[in-house]
């Protein structure tokens, strides 16, 4: 659970600590290394932070967006019953979020269990992620402002998380050993089920750090010559 401190700083933030937010807290605690962990917690607290200044968050289901951004990198977890052998790591995360909801919170309408699931496969894609509801917008937001620091512009140009904001965010929840993990984490995704990262971001780590791995033969241009190409023949 939550500490008492970290509880204050998620308030100060705006986001609530419901029964069934404290319960994922402990959940994604006890299948995520400790700098992931601290990374969702960040991101949670930055999401809130956005979404009350910068987002018109009247109409926002809080709960949803917090779940969300605690239970967003399931995927990273190396428990092997929340991991796929074929899947890509968001999805992995999504359907162990919806699971999770499903258990604890069997009162949900499935309208909410799907917010969350779109939030959590949609994190890592802002382009897309950014003009959909402002749940699945605000968890976005939330985990880019984490990478990317205050005063960063997302991709929609609009300003992300002021340094003071952030600062806070970071002091309950420090960043320590989380770039080594982000690193470690993506290269194991290269080694272990390469075919989940060639239409993504993470083959940039494969082509930087590990050996053989290629994305040639596996791009849309060589998808477009080899297999569409030829049925214009007939």
């Amino acid at each position: 659970m939550a500490s008492p401190s970290q509880q204050r700083i998620l308030n100060r933030a705006g986001a609530p600590t419901t029964p069934l937010i404290l319960a994922a807290a402990d959940f994604a605690k006890t299948h995520l290394s400790p700098p992931t962990f601290n990374h969702v917690m960040r991101s949670l607290g930055l999401a809130f932070a956005i979404a009350k200044n910068r987002l018109d968050s009247k109409t926002m289901d809080d709960e949803v967006v917090a779940v969300a951004c605690i239970l967003h990198d399931l995927g990273w977890s190396s428990t092997p019953s929340l991991i796929s052998a074929d899947k890509r790591f968001e999805v992995d995360g999504a359907d162990a979020a919806r699971a999770f909801l499903l258990r604890e919170a069997p009162h949900w309408v499935p309208r909410r269990v799907q917010l969350v699931w779109d939030a959590v496969a949609l994190h890592s894609t802002n382009s897309i992620a950014l003009f959909k509801e402002v749940e699945v917008a605000a968890v976005a937001r939330g985990v880019t402002a984490d990478f990317g620091g205050p005063g960063e512009r997302v991709e929609d140009g609009s300003e992300g998380v002021e340094r003071g904001e952030y600062e806070a965010v970071v002091e309950a929840f420090p960043r320590t050993g989380f770039v080594d993990e982000v690193v470690r984490v993506h290269e194991g995704f290269c080694r272990s089920k390469p075919e989940t990262t060639y239409d993504n971001y993470v083959r940039d780590v494969g082509e930087e750090l590990v050996e053989g791995y290629s994305i040639k033969g596996h791009t849309f241009l060589d998808r477009l010559k080899e297999r569409t190409k030829p049925l214009e023949s007939k």
